[in-house]
């Protein structure tokens, strides 16, 4: 009988270029157009996500960057986005 009372995607990066202190943004969007990834499989950060989704439902944000500078980060090569509740009741 367990209920979820939240959800959250964590992205875990093994790589980066670029200056570490600058801000990424992070969007995530529900997967609306049938399409879905495969779980074994990885993939490139350049796919084209307009096969994936249409951007109109948008579960969470997050802005980071690779390095923080003020707060200290025990895993600093993943980023936890909190997924809103609309996306947690409809689960």
């Amino acid at each position: 009988n367990a209920k979820a009372d939240s959800a959250k995607l964590v992205m875990i990066y093994y790589s980066w270029f670029g200056d570490r202190y600058s801000p990424f943004e992070v969007n995530v969007y529900k997967m609306d157009k049938g399409k879905t990834f495969e779980e074994s499989k990885l993939y490139r950060s350049d796919i084209s996500v307009d096969e994936y989704c249409s951007k109109t439902n948008l579960l969470g944000s997050k802005i980071f960057s690779a390095s923080d500078y003020a707060v200290v980060r025990n895993d600093t090569t993943s980023v936890s986005i909190k997924l809103s509740d609309e996306f947690v009741t409809s689960f």
